[in-house]
């Protein structure tokens, strides 16, 4: 493949380059799907895919694209700068970029090689989920995934649904295939930012939540457990979890609430008091709140369906 250097100057309203060195890229896979205005209006999409398998010398630079960019490394080594900062981009990263600023990346020149699968995706639906993946991984672009990643086998999928196919149903299982990829991202990184920052006791507390929301609880008596400040654990269990205390065990207690709601025909106060709400009608005024019904029009309404 031939080195490829493109400018379009004021394109639909933007200024685009983009500068491609392919001339080292071993092995390709390149796909370009036509897309309907009605799945790009209401789905994320696929702008264009592939894999590459390059040598020392490829590299891509970019700016001004409105899309944004995921990239997952196979094998070998890349480099990435972006906003000022350089990441490598080891087996089993993805990095995720705004194509709209500018950006640099290359095989790295040491390793000489650099195996990855690739996609430009669009959407309001991706521009929200890539705000939250900047979120939960503290402005950082890449990401650590598990071995048992699903982003390859989803790139993978998504390069074989449009080798075959290119109409609306083809979209719409590229747009779940993507929308799974952006969750695991975001995930991954909200879970390597609760292993980071958040302190062993705030586990612990949440632990103890976990095991006693039965019981009549408060905020004091869980810090004094843990002899720590209540403000102090209130601030950092938000940071951590995205919940204040008082919040996730409201929602333990509704949990365990429905799930007696719907297997047992135990009366709603009892259950209340079962699951740590000592007052009937705050209970109900609670469970009202969080499922836009009350106790008993859930129960009705599971056991309608059952029966059904």
């Amino acid at each position: 493949m031939k080195n490829n250097d493109i400018k379009f100057p004021n394109r639909k309203g933007y200024d685009y380059y983009e500068y491609h060195a392919m001339d080292t890229v071993i092995q390709h896979k390149f796909l370009q799907p036509m897309i309907s205005e009605d799945v790009r209006k209401n789905f994320p999409y696929s702008m264009e895919l592939g894999e590459f398998e390059a040598g020392a010398g490829f590299e891509t630079k970019r700016d001004g694209l409105p899309s944004y960019h995921m990239n997952y490394t196979l094998s070998g080594k890349g480099i990435l700068t972006y906003k000022e900062m350089t990441c490598d981009l080891m087996p089993g990263q993805l990095f995720w970029i705004d194509c709209s600023l500018p950006q640099h990346y290359r095989t790295d020149s040491d390793t000489g090689a650099w195996h990855h699968l690739w996609i430009h995706i669009n959407g309001e639906q991706v521009k929200r989920y890539f705000e939250l993946f900047l979120k939960y991984n503290k402005g950082n672009v890449v990401v650590s995934l598990p071995s048992s990643s699903i982003c390859e086998q989803n790139m993978r999928q998504l390069l074989h649904v449009y080798s075959d196919t290119n109409d609306v149903l083809s979209d719409i299982t590229a747009a779940n295939l993507i929308n799974g990829m952006m969750t695991e991202a975001i995930t991954c990184s909200r879970k390597r930012q609760e292993l980071s920052s958040i302190p062993a006791v705030i586990y612990q507390a949440r632990s103890y939540l976990d095991s006693h929301y039965m019981e009549d609880l408060s905020l004091d008596t869980i810090a004094d457990c843990f002899h720590i400040n209540k403000y102090y654990f209130i601030r950092r269990f938000h940071s951590g979890f995205g919940q204040t205390p008082g919040d996730y065990l409201t929602s333990i207690r509704l949990h365990h609430a429905k799930e007696l709601l719907k297997t047992t025909h135990i009366p709603v106060y009892e259950i209340g008091e079962l699951v740590g709400f000592f007052n009937t009608s705050h209970f109900v005024t609670v469970f009202k709140k969080h499922e836009n019904m009350t106790p008993k029009t859930y129960r009705n309404l599971w056991l309608g369906w059952k029966s059904e």
